[in-house]
């Protein structure tokens, strides 16, 4: 038996969190919606982490401080010219806002998939 997918959102806004779970619930996989002070302990059983970059400390996200191989999708508001420039293994997914939620989705199904196939094999 496979245990449940989990999703984790830290935005400030509860809008990504209320699409995602919309979409993804209905599919299975568990959505939370956290601030991110609680977000240490969720870190080994999460599968995914959508993080909006503006609610954050940018210097905390990144692999080399402790976020190892986390699958992570950012959202923020640097260019992706920009992001490259500055850490171009930051996050499996960037998304420069204005987003679109059909682009997120994709990114959390991709990230989803291949987290279950890794754990599959």
């Amino acid at each position: 038996m496979s245990r449940e997918q989990r999703l984790v959102v830290i935005d400030h806004s509860t809008d990504t969190a209320d699409v995602l779970r919309a979409v993804f619930q209905p599919r299975g996989v568990a959505v939370e919606r956290q601030r991110f002070s609680a977000v240490g302990k969720s870190r080994a059983s999460s599968d995914v982490f959508v993080l909006d970059e503006d609610s954050l400390d940018e210097l905390s996200v990144t692999r080399e401080n402790g976020w190892g191989s986390q699958p992570r999708v950012l959202i923020g508001s640097a260019t992706v010219e920009d992001r490259a420039a500055r850490s171009p293994a930051d996050a499996d997914a960037y998304l420069t806002k204005p987003f679109q939620y059909a682009d997120l989705i994709q990114a959390v199904e991709y990230l989803l998939a291949d987290r279950d196939g890794r754990r599959a094999a």
